[in-house]
């Protein structure tokens, strides 16, 4: 079983996101997670199984250096942050120094949420691609809870990581997202 934990600032939707993933609907009344919640989840790519247990980490000050506690034993983290709220974007890399504090083998990505306030944007997609290779996470993947679009990516990208053969490493950072006529929301790859 693979242990994967949700970290990220207060609000940028991550328990809206394991709800999707996990229950594939959204619920709007969902409340902000006090300290964490842990749900198993069961994933099937290329006729393989994997089981993943998620641990939901509250973003709030408050709970944030409880959230290093739920990383000891992790073997992925996604790092959620809205892309309607700059100060969750500029906060990424105190969440990815938790990691590395935690176990600098923890592989990583970062997930920015809330794509159908697109109107609202704060964070370009140039941006987040900037600082996924900055910040070293396996890729960078903009989803929306709300209406469900590029989820799957989310669990795609980590089990593609973890079945990959060990001596294979092709070094580049990828975006995925579902297709679109928008060459942002087109797979590409940002090395």
């Amino acid at each position: 079983m693979y242990k994967v934990v949700f970290l990220g600032n207060s609000n940028v939707g991550k328990t809206s996101l394991l709800t999707r993933i996990i229950q594939g609907e959204f619920n709007k009344y969902t409340v902000s997670t006090a300290g964490a919640a842990m749900q198993n989840y069961h994933y099937e790519i290329e006729g393989k199984s994997l089981d993943f247990q998620i641990w939901d980490t509250a973003g709030q000050e408050a709970y944030k250096s409880l959230a290093a506690n739920y990383l000891r034993d992790a073997t992925f983290a996604i790092v959620v942050y809205s892309i309607i709220d700059r100060t969750s974007f500029d906060e990424l890399e105190s969440w990815i120094k938790m990691i590395h504090d935690s176990d600098p083998n923890i592989q990583y990505l970062l997930v920015g949420n809330k794509t159908d306030l697109e109107k609202e944007r704060q964070v370009t997609m140039n941006e987040a691609l900037n600082k996924c290779e900055k910040l070293h996470a396996i890729s960078v993947i903009e989803v929306s809870a709300l209406t469900g679009y590029s989820i799957p990516n989310i669990f795609e990208t980590i089990a593609e990581q973890e079945l990959q053969p060990i001596n294979q490493t092709s070094g580049s950072i990828t975006i995925k997202a579902e297709k679109s006529e928008d060459p942002w929301k087109k797979n590409k790859n940002c090395c």
